[in-house]
């Protein structure tokens, strides 16, 4: 008997884990998972057309590299911080802000093959393989959540995101102030540099605005998010990808703040079913800390 169990629980696992969706929300395979054309997802659907394995695997090649990159940038601003830098010259400056500016969006664009791979590109191939009728590309797209919302849904969202990051941020200093506890984050790690490499920080502040917010939404809460919703509960979910969110930045002095900006990103894209809010609000609070550190540019 307790052979028996051990099979049936072993083959309940491999069924779980191969399994497109939860068992509280049963859901016919997408068409390209079978040989004979399935019904359609309703127009207003939020399901993933990837599996369990798919975000694991997904997750684990694309953060992997990415920790180890992180710790050691980490490592790397630690010990030049005690190192008085000499401000480069314009030409200079110049050239490693244009290398900078390539670098870093590659290196951000690397968020995004996970979730184009497993949401749009595996789905086509699967199905020309079983011949089935080859899903369309904008079905992967409203998947990850590139879908449109409604204006006022949209607003009111994005609102309060930014309503809780402005009290998360007081509290935040408050508490760090009352306890006396050094901070150093990367706002201050790109104040300063921008009193030695002006060019290259503008670089990095771009990226910071415009790329980051649009690739890391996919990847942390497009494909990361919805990928846990298959086999975890919606809030477990929201919090374990607030947390790998806030871990990914490598900013230990804001990790906190980072952590509560993730749950407002994620809750924000699980009640709209869409990216395009989470981005607005990620694009903004970015933005308002790039304008702390173009006060103190001197191009």
């Amino acid at each position: 008997m307790p052979c028996s169990r051990a099979s049936d629980w072993v083959r309940y696992m491999k069924e779980r884990w191969d399994a497109p969706l939860d068992e509280e929300r049963p859901f016919d395979a997408a068409p390209y998972q079978a040989r004979e054309p399935g019904p359609a997802p309703a127009p207003d659907a939020d399901r993933p057309t990837w599996t369990f394995r798919d975000t694991m695997v997904g997750v684990i090649l694309t953060l992997g590299p990415w920790f180890v990159l992180t710790a050691l940038s980490l490592l790397q601003s630690s010990s030049q911080s005690t190192v008085s830098a000499k401000p480069l010259d314009p030409t200079t400056d110049k050239i490693n802000a244009v290398l900078s500016l390539i670098i870093q969006a590659l290196l951000e664009g690397v968020f995004l093959i996970a979730p184009l791979w497993f949401a749009v590109f595996k789905p086509r191939r699967l199905a020309r393989q079983r011949g089935a009728p080859v899903p369309a590309w904008r079905e992967g797209l409203r998947a990850l959540g590139l879908r449109s919302v409604r204006l006022g849904q949209a607003t009111g969202a994005v609102a309060l995101g930014v309503l809780t990051i402005f009290v998360a941020s007081y509290l935040y200093s408050a508490v760090a102030q009352a306890l006396n506890v050094p901070v150093q984050t990367n706002v201050d790690e790109l104040l300063r540099r921008a009193a030695t490499e002006p060019w290259t920080t503008l670089a990095t502040l771009l990226i910071a605005v415009i790329v980051a917010p649009f690739c890391e939404e996919i990847f942390f809460r497009g494909y990361f998010f919805q990928g846990l919703r298959l086999h975890i509960s919606v809030w477990l979910a929201v919090v374990l990808s607030a947390v790998i969110f806030g871990l990914a930045h490598g900013d230990l002095g804001s990790l906190a703040l980072l952590i509560i900006i993730g749950l407002a990103l994620a809750i924000i894209r699980w009640r709209t079913r869409s990216l395009w809010p989470g981005m607005a609000l990620h694009m903004f609070n970015n933005f308002l800390g790039a304008l702390i550190i173009f006060q103190a540019l001197r191009l």
